[in-house]
């Protein structure tokens, strides 16, 4: 389902987290200029996001990446090293600017932010048991539709579980396919 997105609950730690596996530097949300578009932003510890789907905040176009637009402008707010490098810049532009426009001078910034969002989804990608390779064989094996399922060992809740973890993992990966590509487009 090209709709399908995955609720998170919002962290700073996890976004953190997510910049570090991305090899970027650590980044503060502590400092005042941050905390204030934070407040403007209306996002907080615990909040839920959604990252994933076709479309999720923002304008929609064939570059959009499909995430909460509040995660992309803390991104971007976490790649900011002085408020000066957007200087005419507003928070709801951070918000709600596809990545690449114009408006923010600096590629360095977008390009972090997609680092980020892409380590967010790696880093949701090793929450599950098993891989999405993993999820798709044993579905080949056990799916009735395929003619080779074993009823007994696979029943249909299962089935549909596991169908319905797969989605997610398919979800998760397009984010970061998506991020990836725009990040070489900014280069």
């Amino acid at each position: 389902n090209p709709n399908d997105s995955i609720d998170l609950a919002f962290s700073f730690e996890f976004l953190e987290m997510a910049r570090v596996i991305s090899g970027l530097p650590h980044s503060s949300l502590q400092e005042t200029w941050r905390a204030n578009a934070l407040n403007v932003l209306k996002i907080g510890q615990g909040d839920t996001v959604k990252i994933g789907g076709r479309q999720i905040g923002g304008k929609t176009s064939r570059k959009t990446i499909p995430v909460d637009s509040r995660i992309r402008a803390v991104s971007r707010l976490m790649a900011i090293e002085d408020p000066s490098e957007i200087k005419g810049v507003s928070v709801q532009d951070l918000q709600n600017l596809e990545f690449g426009d114009y408006k923010i001078p600096e590629k360095r910034i977008d390009q972090e932010a997609l680092k980020t969002i892409a380590g967010v989804s790696a880093m949701c990608l090793s929450q599950f048991p098993t891989t999405l390779e993993e999820d798709l064989k044993w579905l080949n094996e056990n799916d009735p539709a395929s003619g080779s399922s074993d009823l007994e060992a696979a029943s249909s809740n299962m089935i549909l579980a596991v169908k319905f973890r797969a989605a997610k993992k398919r979800s998760l990966a397009r984010v970061m396919e998506v991020a990836n590509q725009e990040i070489k487009s900014l280069q």
